[in-house]
C-alpha cells in the first residue's frame, strides 16, 4: 500500500495490525514511567529485558543477585518485580518467602516470574501457590507485555505492595 503526501509517495515497511498495535499502546500506557525490578544473573537476558521495558517507557532497575534483590523489595522502590527462578535455589527460596511474608503478599501480586525448564519444581510449586504468573523461557514479549497490562492495571500499585 503507498500512500500520496506532498508529491512524494512511501509504503511502509511494515503493516502493523491494528489488534497488536492496541496491545503495544496499551502496555506502554500501563508501564510508563512504571519502576521494574529485574532480577536477573543472565546478562544477556537482562539487557532484553530492560530494552523492552526502556522501549515501553519503563524504568528499570536491576539486581544480578538476590541479596540486591531482597534489599530492594524492602525499599519498596518499584511497581512490579520480574524475578529469575534460576538464579540459585537458595536465593530464590529466600526471595519467594520474602514475597509470602505476611506484610508483602501484596508485592507477590506485582510479580512475573520466569523459569526455565531445568527450573526446579520445588521452585515452580511454590511460585503457582503464591499465584505468581510464569513465563517459561524462551518466551515471547507480547505475553510479557500482556502480563506486565494486567498486573499494572491496579489503580494505586503502592499500596498494594505496601498491603
Amino acid at each position: 500500500m503507498c500512500r500520496q503526501e506532498g508529491g512524494y509517495s512511501f509504503a511502509p515497511l511494515v503493516e502493523i495490525p491494528s489488534e497488536r498495535y492496541r496491545v503495544v499502546t496499551t502496555t506502554a500506557a500501563q508501564l510508563s514511567q512504571r519502576a521494574i525490578l529485574i532480577v536477573e544473573d543472565c546478562p544477556e537476558m537482562t539487557a532484553l529485558l530492560a530494552d523492552f521495558f526502556i522501549l515501553h517507557a519503563a524504568k528499570p532497575i536491576l539486581a544480578r543477585s538476590a541479596s540486591q534483590a531482597l534489599d530492594l523489595c524492602r525499599q519498596s522502590a518499584f511497581d512490579l518485580l520480574v524475578l529469575d527462578l534460576d538464579i540459585s535455589d537458595i536465593d530464590t527460596l529466600a526471595i519467594l518467602q520474602f514475597l509470602s511474608s505476611r506484610q508483602r503478599r501484596g508485592l507477590s501480586r506485582l510479580t512475573i516470574a520466569l523459569a526455565s525448564c531445568a527450573t526446579n519444581n520445588e521452585l515452580t510449586s511454590r511460585v503457582r501457590a503464591l499465584h505468581i504468573p510464569l513465563l517459561t523461557k524462551p518466551f515471547d514479549l507480547k505475553d510479557l507485555g500482556d502480563l506486565c497490562t494486567r498486573l499494572l492495571s491496579v489503580t494505586d500499585v503502592r499500596s498494594l505492595i505496601n498491603a
